[in-house]
């Protein structure tokens, strides 16, 4: 195991292709709430860190992939303030762009609903 959290696991196989699995424990849909994205960086770092990694497979263990944002937690975000709301934007960005960034061949296994940031 690559990697494991509490909505992300990243394991490979013997060839070196990793996947990293959404699985939001306790919840019936994965959805890109704080933490996750958070979980995210995490895993990518950890995947930065293997040296022999051929490829990625981006999965999910539900029955639909991402249902996109964690809607409930934008009453707070957007109390925050604008300087905040775009600071945090851009470390979604960056942590978004990282994953497209990796230095070898990344898929979507997607199955169901991708909805939002998962679309993309």
């Amino acid at each position: 195991m690559i990697y494991q959290g509490n909505a992300i696991s990243v394991a490979r196989d013997d060839e070196g292709i990793a996947t990293l699995t959404f699985d939001l424990k306790d919840e019936s849909v994965n959805k890109l709430s704080s933490a996750v994205v958070q979980e995210l960086e995490q895993a990518l770092e950890a995947l930065r860190g293997e040296s022999d990694i051929a490829g990625l497979v981006l999965a999910s263990a539900k029955d639909a992939f991402i249902v996109g944002a964690d809607i409930t937690e934008f009453h707070g975000l957007f109390a925050k303030g604008e300087d905040e709301i775009q600071s945090m934007l851009e470390q979604v960005h960056g942590i978004f762009n990282g994953l497209e960034d990796l230095p070898f061949p990344t898929v979507s296994a997607i199955n169901g609903l991708a909805l939002g940031a998962a679309a993309r």
